[in-house]
């Protein structure tokens, strides 16, 4: 019985500090703020892993670094190969917003169906202290159609316009971002 109140008591203490977390838009951050983003993807012709740091301020910036890895064919297995920075973008009041977007998008729920699915830890740093957590799974290949949608016109029009094409429109990705990076 008295496993069964620890056990209660430690489930109720840490919903409670999940619903206490806070959440961080890019727009609003502060110059001590800031939101880290482990994000990976994996696919039939794809395994990556990104680091991005949001930080706040009059001028937000977005730090990038990527995890990198290889095949070994002797050891039949995934070598990592250690992170490399890619570098740092400032960013526009249209990205800001854009990326705005993209976290609603993708704490929207959807039904998947592809076999590309991306993951994102996200935390929210204030005076260097994490004041809340979000992990977001997403499988519907979604944000690599809305770049290409919005890089194409005549692949939205095949692929049909969606219902809501206003909002995402609007959704700047990591990727669009992370090519304005000049090496």
């Amino acid at each position: 019985m008295k496993n069964s109140l620890f056990i209660i008591a430690v489930l109720f203490a840490c919903f409670s500090a999940i619903a206490n977390a806070e959440i961080l838009k890019i727009s609003t951050l502060e110059s001590d703020e800031e939101i880290r983003i482990e994000f990976s993807s994996q696919g039939c012709f794809h395994n990556t892993k990104f680091f991005y740091v949001l930080r706040g301020g009059s001028t937000k910036f977005l730090d990038v670094t990527q995890a990198k890895s290889e095949w070994n064919a002797e050891k039949k297995e995934m070598v990592d190969l250690g992170v490399v920075p890619i570098g740092t973008v400032a960013l526009q009041v249209e990205d800001v917003n854009g990326l705005d977007h993209l976290f609603s998008f993708y704490r929207m729920k959807s039904d998947g169906g592809c076999t590309t699915i991306d993951h994102l830890k996200v935390e929210y740093i204030r005076a260097g202290k994490i004041i809340g957590e979000e992990k977001i799974t997403d499988s519907s290949c979604a944000v690599s159609m809305i770049s290409m949608m919005k890089a194409d016109e005549g692949y939205r029009k095949r692929v049909g316009d969606p219902e809501n094409w206003a909002f995402l429109k609007q959704i700047v990705t990591f990727n669009e971002l992370t090519a304005r990076i000049k090496p």
